[in-house]
């Protein structure tokens, strides 16, 4: 008789939700309608909170070690698509191009020193 009940109230949620024209997955179906509603959005905007989050919190600059570690992994090659969006729209480019230098000068110096090392090793 339970489960009978739960259906019910899941068919419920269904309809109501086709009339918002949005995604239906019966389990979440309270959970959805609840977050869907209009004017919860509204209010949700008019709070700047987005996707459940502030705007402001988005909108953070990035700190050194942010900078530092976006500039390694561009340097590998590893970079992801949401992080190169989020230092393009987030972070100052003379961040970027300055510890960008830097580490190029310490990757040139770290090759030099390991390939005088090996040289003098070799007795060249």
């Amino acid at each position: 008789m339970e489960n009978a009940g739960i259906r019910g109230v899941a068919a419920c949620w269904q309809r109501v939700l086709a009339l918002h024209e949005l995604p239906v997955n019966p389990s979440r179906a309270p959970s959805l309608a609840a977050n869907y509603m209009p004017g919860k959005i509204a209010a949700q905007q008019d709070k700047g909170i987005v996707n459940g989050s502030r705007e402001n919190d988005m909108a953070k600059t990035p700190s050194f070690l942010d900078v530092l570690g976006s500039v390694l992994a561009s340097m590998f090659g590893v970079q992801s698509n949401r992080k190169r969006e989020e230092d393009f729209t987030h972070g100052k480019p003379s961040q970027y191009i300055v510890i960008g230098l830097i580490m190029t000068v310490v990757f040139v110096l770290t090759i030099w020193v390991v390939v005088s090392l090996v040289m003098k090793m070799a007795g060249v």
